[in-house]
């Protein structure tokens, strides 16, 4: 008898669990773990890492599985997750698992292992010395059990015998472990002699209405009872009766259902129910071929797919994919870059437009077009890739570049000027025509000479001139002039001869003049404002000239931002010595600030209204003052340069007048009109300025100073338009009487 005890409690103790205690919550590598020791779903795990443990609360996951000899399959599952509560989420994991499952099971609910007895179960091993079966033992499997590794486990509702070598049914009303090798009397039932499970005298309805007894396969519900999981009540409601296969009982076990694709036959059993385009197989239906299952119907295959042999859906042959909207199979096809798939096709991302098959990125103020192309925005029109803001009064055309005036506007050049009866449009603004004087908004006939403030202008700016020729340009302006004995007591006293550029020249004297370098800038194409014509050709021809016949060093700058400008100003400061020459051109947009009293240069990356990438002449004036240079010449090709300059006095040509002036420091200014809008057109491909101011050069044949340069160039401005140039020192820069000296080489 000793002996045979020391054997049971040896065997008692090669009878233990390898498993780890179950987790009170799951971990990102839960179900990986899990699926180690069970045969998983192969999207199990997958959907597990992906999409349930990172989803919010309320959350459930339900599995379905089956036992296939020594193994647990896990063949479907059912999950939810952002439902209102855990009862629907519940709920609803369960009737999807039971849609195609064979017997379903909460696993998790949220983050938290709900059902740790199934989880034990279903992964639970044994050590490899638990009932040896190897040649040193000739034990076999007893009646009622199964192989479990190296050992045996006893079948569902049969438990291991004191001997632990046999298995004897589970009484009624009672359930075994997990491990089938005990058992324990349901819910209401307790055991009686070691071998039955019989009512407690709690298991009664405690209502005085009624004095029945907890029933078969029930357990204690509160003060009354609910069938346990499988079961229903009957019709009585007094009994429970087993669920029919293919069927589910409701969470609160009082009635059934058929599973998906099942429907009641009789009242007590389910049938399938084979859809449309379907046909029965085994418990079951399949899709024929050229339909896909989708949930409970059989839907036609699109062209190009092929039905999945398990589950609903279809997928796309090589060579296609899923259409976005996926219930279709498209060709693949080559999507450009900046793109993304758009039904059966490709869409350009934002930013980008479709041109062709591409896609290409819209230029500012840009939209798509629905096709092919783009469009500007709203207060905007199309010039070339260009989108320019529309000038005041105008409509952007609807159909290639450029804009139209409204009614009532004349276009001029890049505005629409409202042109007052009697005159004529002039760059951003009118001018009235001959025999009239503008008065406001209008022109009126000259009544009072003394009132025609642009003669005043004229003659203060000839003044004190020594050209006989500027006198002579008065009077074919002004023949009835209020000053017009004054210009022709004037030529008397000069001379009443007139010199072409090469009598005015001078010989070249020997006389050291130093390095001569030009920065030659030209903007035509603005991003903001309306463009140019002729700026850039200007900046080429001009800087050209200057290299080939005048020996300058020359920097061309073309449509070029306020940066780049001020840069190459600041550069130049470190490399021109107090021995060298600099004459600076510029030609582009400019403005008069009239309530600071102050004109700007306008770079391609200025914009209306918002003076932060303009160039102030304080800036310009800044830069020259700080040159080492002798002497220093700005031209500006632009409206209301006019503001740079302040009348220099002229004195007449001594015989070393040439010595003399080549010694002294010079800052001086020409423009190509006063405080007044010019023109950049009017000179062929140049603007009338810049040919003048060619043309004088090209005819150079010695020495010219600034003066006599622009009194030339004046007389032929004024001639061909209606600007008036000027030349003068610039304000607080340093001059000091010297002057600009053009020497051809």
């Amino acid at each position: 008898m000793k002996k045979l005890l020391l054997l049971l409690l040896l065997s008692l103790c090669c009878i233990s669990s390898t498993n780890a205690a179950v987790p009170e919550f799951t971990g990102q590598n839960t179900i990986v773990d899990f699926c180690k020791k069970i045969n998983c779903h192969d999207q199990l795990k997958e959907f597990y890492k992906q999409y349930y443990f990172s989803q919010t609360f309320s959350k459930a996951l339900v599995i379905s599985y089956y036992k296939s000899g020594n193994e647990y399959i896990n063949d479907y599952f059912g999950y939810s997750f952002k439902e209102k509560n855990t009862a629907e989420a519940k709920n609803k994991a369960m009737r999807m698992c039971k849609k195609h499952g064979k017997k379903c099971e909460l696993l998790l609910l949220n983050n938290k292992i709900q059902n740790k007895e199934l989880y034990e179960l279903l992964t639970k091993t044994t050590s490899s010395s638990s009932y040896i079966t190897t040649s040193s033992s000739s034990n076999k499997i007893p009646a009622n059990a199964h192989a479990d590794g190296n050992s045996w486990t006893c079948n569902t509702d049969y438990y291991r015998n004191s001997s632990l070598k046999g298995c004897l049914k589970v009484p009624a009303n009672a359930s075994s472990s997990w491990s089938s090798n005990y058992w324990s009397c349901n819910s209401g039932y307790k055991k009686k002699n070691g071998n039955s499970c019989v009512t407690t005298s709690s298991s009664y309805i405690t209502s005085s209405s009624s004095s029945n007894k907890i029933p078969a396969n029930a357990h204690a519900d509160g003060n009354s009872w609910t069938c346990n999981t499988n079961y229903y009540r009957n019709s009585s409601l007094k009994g429970c009766l087993k669920v029919p296969a293919n069927a589910y009982s409701s969470w609160s076990s009082n009635y059934w259902s058929c599973n998906a694709g099942y429907k009641k036959k009789n009242g007590n059993s389910c049938v399938t129910t084979i859809p449309s385009n379907a046909y029965a197989s085994g418990d079951g239906w399949k899709c024929k071929s050229g339909y896909y299952q989708n949930n409970n119907y059989c839907t036609r295959l699109p062209s190009n797919a092929i039905a999945r042999s398990n589950g609903d859906g279809f997928y796309c042959k090589t060579d296609y994919r899923k259409s976005t909207t996926q219930n279709k199979c498209v060709k693949k096809l080559y999507i450009p870059s900046n793109a993304y798939a758009s039904g059966d096709g490709w869409k350009c991302n934002s930013g980008y437009y479709k041109s062709s098959s591409s896609c290409i990125k819209l230029p500012t103020y840009a939209a798509a077009a629905v096709k092919d192309g783009w469009k500007c925005n709203s207060g905007y029109y199309k010039s070339g890739s260009r989108c320019i803001k529309l000038p005041t009064y105008a409509i952007a055309t609807s159909y290639g570049d450029g804009f139209l005036c409204k009614s009532g506007y004349t276009k001029s050049e890049n505005y629409c000027i409202d042109v007052p009866d009697n005159a004529y449009a002039s760059g951003s603004s009118w001018k009235c025509n001959s025999g009239f004087i503008q008065s406001g908004n209008s022109c009126v006939t000259v009544t009072n000479i003394a009132d025609n403030t642009f003669e005043v202008k004229f003659w203060d700016s000839i003044e004190d001139s020594e050209d006989p020729e500027e006198f002579r340009i008065y009077l074919e302006e002004f023949p009835e002039g209020k000053f017009v004995k004054l210009a022709e007591l004037r030529i008397e006293k000069l001379g009443d001869t007139s010199g072409t550029v090469a009598q005015e020249s001078t010989p070249i004297p020997d006389l050291d003049y130093g390095i001569y370098h030009a920065l030659v800038i030209g903007n035509d194409r603005y991003r903001h404002l309306p463009p140019l014509s002729n700026a850039v050709n200007d900046a080429n021809d001009v800087a050209s000239l200057l290299r080939s016949k005048y020996g300058f060093n020359v920097d061309v700058l073309t449509n070029t931002t306020r940066d780049a400008i001020v840069s190459k100003l600041s550069e130049l400061r470190t490399q021109i010595s107090s021995k060298d020459n600099l004459l600076v051109y510029y030609a582009g947009h400019g403005v008069l600030d009239e309530d600071m009293g102050e004109g700007f240069w306008l770079p391609v990356d200025a914009v209306d209204d918002n003076p932060v990438n303009w160039i102030s002449n304080s800036t310009i004036v800044n830069s020259v003052r700080a040159m080492k240079a002798k002497h220093v010449m700005v031209v500006a090709d632009s409206c209301f340069s006019g503001t740079l300059t302040r009348g220099i006095k002229i004195r007449e040509l001594s015989s070393d007048y040439l010595k003399e002036i080549v010694e002294k420091k010079s800052r001086t200014v020409l423009t190509s009109g006063g405080l007044e809008p010019v023109s950049d057109v009017g000179g062929g491909d140049n603007s009338v300025f810049a040919a003048a101011f060619m043309r004088i050069l090209n005819e150079n044949t010695g020495v010219m100073d600034g003066h006599q340069f622009f009194t030339t160039l004046r007389k032929e401005v004024m001639t061909n338009s209606k600007q008036t140039p000027q030349y003068g020192d610039i304000r607080m820069a340093g001059h000091d009487g010297g002057d600009f000296l053009f020497v051809r080489q």
